[in-house]
């Protein structure tokens, strides 16, 4: 049982290093969103065939969703300090009018 605490421990630090370096490089999280979704199935795999309790089970699970609320608050912080919506809407017009470049 104490290999199985151990275990989720380890997860529980990866999971907090990951947040780390999704917050600091928000580019950085499709290759630890891939990466971590096979280590995840691979270590969720292990917890469950080994009886780790479901609460630190349950707990592991929530990476993702609390990845995905870290890039949406760290959108957030950005747009409030470059200028807010207004710099989204001249990006948007910006970056809508790529595809018709080649045709003018």
């Amino acid at each position: 049982m104490s290999a199985v605490v151990a275990l989720l421990l380890l997860m529980a630090a990866a999971v907090v290093a990951g947040a780390w370096v999704v917050w600091r490089r928000p580019a950085a999280a499709l290759p630890i969103f891939v990466v971590g979704l096979a280590l995840h199935n691979l270590v969720l795999m292990v917890l469950v065939e080994s009886g780790a309790p479901t609460m630190g089970i349950r707990a592991i699970q929530a990476w993702k969703e609390a990845y995905v609320g870290l890039l949406g608050l760290r959108l957030a912080f950005e747009v409030i300090g470059s200028g807010g919506v207004a710099f989204l809407r001249r990006s948007f017009s910006r970056w809508s009018r790529l595809p018709l470049a080649p045709r003018v």
